[in-house]
């Protein structure tokens, strides 16, 4: 349930998750220029060895940070959860060691995957990404009577363990896997360190988020943390399985189109994707606020979650819906000024969202309570989000700025028509209340949504809905002749 010693365990993974971020977000992200560019100019052994020296560097320093943690792990609690009591803090502090491997691993892992996706290589991510939390939800189930909570500290580290391990072993079997180095030959770092350090200033500063949101979620209330948390992993359902993905086929695609000689402008690409971006993702964010409740309910009510725990986190998930959308926009605009080298636009877009977030986390989680704090994490984004657009548009003419804005727009109308009155009967809670019912009125509303969305859109010359429904009836109708 939302409980105070959940509370600890996710003050606990504050920090890990903070550094594994830090070590791993800008390099990867710079890893894919970087390669193509060293591979131009200097073939690809020495673009190879570049990339196993920055390998070779990220692990020694997360090995160094995961000491440095677990020997600090008093004043980590303190500064993450200031609002947890005494045994709270105590808990907390017993869990930093447990979760500490977090950081190493998934900062590793991070570079590994980003090997593959130099290579346009992503079958071997997307088993990889498979099996991690298979084995996380496998062990916890196994450990739970004889661990308790501590059980689901050991899941979440084995997650990033098990994926890390599957990726190795894929990259080692196709030669993909570089070998240990501590220094590269000419050339070949010189390019990458100039983006990458932009890019982890800016990775660096967007970890204080989770702090933010998490230390004032732990002075709201007693279980605000757990709360936020099963909102947040709601919305990481979808974003765990297309957002990545789609991030991390899209970005390769844009950096080609960055190269001189394209045929297609890193707008002209960017903008193309966004309008199905915008079509499909929008309403799918606008229809998880609309059905909150019913969806907290079908996923976590039951055993200790009661009904001020379904409450809670309802508020927290509408508060984070529109990240469905949002972050699916963002890998696109991200990925488009990272191939063009705009990382210092970056790093400073980083600075304003963690300003933001934090100015919205005391306005509106002090107002609002935790769907303040989730709410805040939405609004800072959309901020970020509309200034790329407009720095695109100035810079490429192709990205069409005002004609995006007129989709996302027609979208959101589109999608609010059906979302109003599948709301009002969501969270009044009159109907439903088992399991079975639940999920019936689920699918219900969001088949009968799904079609009022496509209508209205026809009506308001929203093509990319109408053109994805007959895609999908296409789809459907070849495999239903298939198994006859």
């Amino acid at each position: 349930g939302t409980s105070p010693q959940l509370d600890a365990l996710l003050i606990a993974l504050v920090a890990p998750t903070m550094i594994a971020g830090l070590l791993s977000s800008g390099a990867a992200a710079a890893l894919v220029p970087a390669h193509a560019a060293v591979e131009e100019r200097h073939g690809t052994a020495l673009a190879q060895r570049m990339v196993g020296v920055v390998l070779t560097w990220t692990t020694i320093a997360g090995l160094a940070a995961m000491l440095l943690l677990t020997a600090a792990a008093p004043l980590v609690v303190a500064i993450a959860g200031p609002g947890l009591g005494a045994a709270g803090r105590t808990t907390a502090e017993g869990f930093v060691p447990i979760v500490a491997p977090i950081l190493v691993l998934s900062a590793v892992g991070g570079l590994v995957t980003a090997i593959f996706q130099v290579l346009g290589r992503f079958r071997p991510i997307a088993v990889a990404w498979l099996v991690g939390p298979i084995v996380s939800m496998v062990a916890t189930i196994a450990l739970w009577p004889a661990l308790g909570l501590t059980a689901y500290a050991v899941g979440l580290v084995l997650n990033p363990a098990a994926t890390l391990v599957v990726l190795i072993l894929l990259a080692a079997r196709s030669g993909a896997l570089p070998r240990p180095a501590l220094r590269t030959r000419q050339g070949g770092m010189g390019g990458f360190v100039g983006h990458a350090l932009p890019l982890t200033i800016s990775a660096s500063v967007l970890q204080f988020n989770l702090l933010a949101d998490r230390s004032i979620a732990s002075l709201i209330a007693s279980g605000a943390v757990s709360a936020l948390r099963y909102g947040d992993s709601i919305v990481r359902l979808p974003l765990n399985t297309l957002g990545p993905a789609w991030a991390r086929v899209v970005y390769p695609s844009l950096v080609a189109a960055a190269r001189p000689g394209d045929h297609e402008s890193v707008g002209a690409s960017a903008h193309r994707a966004m309008r199905y971006l915008l079509a499909i993702f929008v309403p799918v964010s606008v229809g998880i606020a609309a059905l909150a409740p019913l969806g907290v309910r079908i996923v976590f009510g039951r055993g200790a979650f009661d009904a001020d725990a379904v409450r809670a986190t309802s508020a927290a998930l509408a508060g984070f819906a529109g990240l469905v959308g949002l972050t699916m926009i963002q890998g696109v605009l991200v990925g488009a000024h990272n191939a063009q080298r705009r990382a210092v636009f970056l790093m400073l877009m980083g600075f304003l969202n963690a300003i933001l977030n934090l100015v919205f986390d005391v306005l509106f989680g002090f107002a609002l309570g935790i769907g303040g704090i989730a709410l805040s994490t939405t609004f800072t984004m959309a901020i970020v989000l509309l200034l790329m657009g407009w720095r695109m548009n100035r810079a490429d003419p192709a990205f069409r700025g005002r004609d995006l804005l007129s989709v996302a727009i027609r979208t959101i109308i589109a999608s609010l028509v059906p979302a109003i009155p599948a709301a009002l009967i969501a969270w009044s809670n009159l109907i439903g209340g088992s399991l079975l019912a639940d999920i019936a009125i689920t699918l219900g509303l969001g088949a009968l949504g799904a079609v009022e969305y496509v209508i209205v859109a026809r009506w308001l010359r929203l093509e990319e809905p109408w053109i994805v429904a007959r895609g999908i009836a296409a789809l459907a109708r070849r495999r239903l002749e298939r198994s006859r």
